[in-house]
């Protein structure tokens, strides 16, 4: 029986968007499982509780100089070798893409000026290069597994010969600064915190547990990033200010979400600012 032709159009209205919620849905779905493993990032591999592979990127500052003749911005000194020859440490953690080239050069970069770098791959080989394939990849990864994986990871940056166990900093980009905010709330080994444009700042009324109990904390965010409102920015640094933890928040007025990438920091600008605030911040604190 032919539906009349208003019925008709009240019939596309809702499942035209259906449609397109599926085949968005879809379009992640293959994205996040058939497209590029981050397990072609890893050079450093170790094992879990159960025994499961987890990896990352690990590279030391004299990995790091053959492949970086000179930083990206500026030349502020670099950090200092304990007198055992041991250096800083820091845990990069990766976007909600996965972790890939460009956070691998980042390492690269801090790894130049004097740290052991160790990017671990929170999302064991996923790798996404679509917006709804991230988003699957986040759904379909539980919360309390990448806790599990990112204490893990710290363990097998503090059992680097190399690393100076007294002297560890933890710095994420979107997904990663939120978790690097989380483990720092729950671990008191970390001498320094960077949050990158984390989603989920602190707000009023919220723990934050041993967050900056060892050290300072910064904030960079973006004054036009729509994920994150500006008085939500503002309320997560009051509340670590009333809990005594020392901070340091800087807001990019014209920029929006993740505007700091290996190639953004090589142009002048605020991304190469930014950049370097991160680098002075881990040098002061470490």
């Amino acid at each position: 029986m032919k539906l009349p032709d208003k019925r008709r159009r009240l019939h596309w209205i809702w499942i035209a968007p259906l449609l397109v919620i599926i085949l968005v849905a879809v379009w992640g779905l293959m994205d996040s499982t058939g497209g590029a493993s981050a397990r072609t990032m890893w050079n450093d591999t170790w094992r879990d509780r159960e025994g499961a592979l987890l990896g990352g990127y690990l590279v030391t500052p004299v990995q790091a100089r053959r492949v970086v003749p000179r930083p990206a911005t500026g030349n502020p000194a670099p950090a200092i070798p304990s007198a055992d020859g041991r250096y800083p440490a820091v845990l990069l953690l990766h976007e909600w893409w996965g972790l890939n080239k460009n956070m691998a050069n980042l390492a690269e970069q801090l790894a130049a000026d004097g740290y052991v770098v160790l990017a671990p791959d929170l999302l064991r080989g996923k790798m996404a290069v679509t917006l709804p394939g991230a988003v699957v990849q986040l759904l379909t990864t539980p919360q309390d597994r990448i806790d599990r994986d990112l204490d893990r990871a710290l363990e097998r940056l503090l059992d680097v010969p190399d690393v100076d166990p007294d002297r560890v900093a933890v710095v994420g980009f979107c997904f990663g600064g939120t978790q690097a905010m989380n483990l720092g709330m729950r671990s008191g080994r970390i001498g320094a915190t960077a949050i990158l444009y984390g989603g989920g700042p602190l707000g009023e009324g919220d723990d934050p547990g041993l967050l900056g109990s060892a050290g300072p904390v910064l904030g960079i965010y973006g004054g036009r990033d729509r994920t994150i409102p500006q008085h939500r920015v503002e309320e997560f640094e009051h509340l670590l200010r009333r809990s005594g933890v020392t901070t340091e928040f800087h807001v990019f007025a014209d920029q929006g979400h993740a505007f700091i990438t290996s190639s953004s920091i090589r142009e002048r600008g605020d991304a190469a600012e930014a950049w370097d605030r991160l680098r002075r911040f881990l040098r002061q604190s470490l």
